[in-house]
């Protein structure tokens, strides 16, 4: 059998490739007007005038933003909307773009299209979660209504364009976007958190399809849930701030009759400038105290740098206070250096005086002539190290295991979301929260959280 072994022009295969076509292809005018169309088109649109007039009410000012989006730009975009035709409702996948003056459409046809992706539309429109799918090339196929108010996709954002222009639409749209990206370039799930800085946090997952070469992205939000946990942590605050009342009262009480006792020599001696020095020093005394008590009612959210050491000598201050009031015996060997972190400081100290009051709390109960409490503070490894350690009644491995999960206690009247809440908080500073216990010896409570790199 003879070949031909001539080279033709592509444009001479024309009607062998239109006979091979299963693509819808029209030329639309802006106003709707068919003006040409391929055979397989005309299944669908043959006695159809007015293009815009089939499609689905809510789906009519989505095509014309897309065609008046498609005059601006210049460029080829995609879309994806139902008709009502002789076959019934129809939904078609198009691409398109402006060519002298006309819209010129290339759309799959039903039969073509993914039952898997049709699927997942139909799953992610009726998701009361934000929801988008993504091809590829970065091309929005679909998003549902609740994740264009997380994204803020507006009148000024073509909602169903490419994913570049979700990014420049708000914070959120942005996280979101490099949370698409690492997905389908990685071609596996993503996961990535939004904060907006105040109230608004949210998760977000986008999971890879292989076999479409797509990507699912999904949006949770926990705002709510971090609302709880910051008033739970609060309402602890506050808990700890009217505990350690008595003992701020005990501890300035002393330098109260230290000037006392000066004010009333220097009135016996008529001398007040020799005893002025040591007056004023513990005046400044008291008023160290009452900062540092008044810094664990302050109700801070944010993550500010700060040197960890600032935080822990205040912290120092505090626990002396109540150890002195309780009787505990209380020892400090603290870390001496300027290294900083991004740290929420009363959180911090929160979760410290939690252990401290869990620390009195088993102490009371133990038979022990000298009861201790100890804090420890230390650098390594990029991380601020701080252990905690008494010679309480301890727990048993048992119990041990059960720590840390919401509501377990051993108290009677305990509720069982301190070391819980206290573990969560140090987990969101990135670092770790471990407990080591034995009945009858105490407990030993080691945490950690990263430095910044100098």
């Amino acid at each position: 059998m003879a070949y031909s072994t001539i080279k033709p022009n592509l444009t001479e295969y024309a009607s062998s490739f239109a006979a091979l076509s299963r693509e819808v292809q029209l030329v639309v005018s802006h106003e709707g007007s068919i003006v040409t169309m391929n055979k397989v088109a005309k299944r669908f649109f043959n006695d159809v005038d007015n293009w815009f007039d089939i499609l689905q009410p809510e789906d009519r000012e989505k095509a014309q933003d897309f065609f008046a989006n498609l005059h601006k730009s210049q460029g080829a975009r995609r879309i994806r909307l139902t008709h009502f035709t002789e076959k019934g409702k129809k939904t078609f996948s198009y691409e398109g773009m402006e060519d002298r003056g006309h819209v010129v459409l290339v759309g799959k046809i039903p039969e073509e299209a993914s039952t898997q992706i049709a699927g997942i539309f139909t799953i992610l429109k009726k998701l009361k979660y934000p929801a988008l799918l993504v091809d590829n090339q970065l091309n929005v196929e679909m998003m549902n209504e609740t994740m264009e108010e997380i994204v803020g996709a507006d009148d000024k954002v073509e909602a169903y364009s490419s994913l570049h222009d979700l990014s420049a639409a708000s914070g959120a749209g942005e996280i979101v976007f490099e949370t698409i990206v690492a997905s389908l370039s990685k071609q596996k799930t993503a996961y990535n958190m939004y904060d907006d800085g105040e109230w608004q946090q949210l998760e977000i997952v986008s999971i890879y399809l292989p076999t479409e070469k797509k990507a699912v992205a999904m949006v949770l939000d926990v705002s709510s849930q971090f609302k709880y946990e910051q008033l739970l942590t609060y309402q602890q605050q506050m808990e700890s701030v009217s505990h350690l009342a008595a003992g701020v009262a005990h501890e300035l009480r002393n330098p109260l009759s230290v000037i006392k006792g000066f004010l009333q020599l220097s009135k016996l001696t008529d001398s007040f400038e020799k005893y002025e020095k040591t007056i004023l020093s513990e005046v400044n005394r008291m008023n160290n105290i009452i900062e540092n008590f008044l810094s664990m009612a302050k109700r801070r959210w944010k993550h500010e740098i700060q040197k960890p050491t600032v935080v822990f000598d205040e912290l120092d201050d505090i626990i002396r206070s109540e150890c002195m009031l309780q009787d505990i015996t209380y020892t400090s060997e603290l870390h001496r250096g300027d290294e900083q972190s991004k740290m929420n400081s009363t959180m911090i100290k929160q979760v410290v005086l939690n252990l401290l009051r869990n620390s009195s709390e088993a102490l009371q109960e133990s038979a022990r002539n000298v009861k201790s409490f100890t804090l420890e503070t230390w650098v390594e490894s990029a991380y601020y190290h701080i252990r905690v350690k008494d010679n309480g009644t301890g727990m048993s491995e048992e119990t041990l295991q059960k720590m840390g999960r919401p509501f377990v206690t051993t108290k009677k009247e305990g509720t069982g979301v301190g070391i819980p809440l206290s573990k969560k908080i140090i987990e969101d500073h990135g670092g770790s929260f471990k407990i080591q216990s034995q009945l009858g010896h105490g407990t030993i409570i080691e945490m950690n959280i990263p430095l910044l790199e100098e």
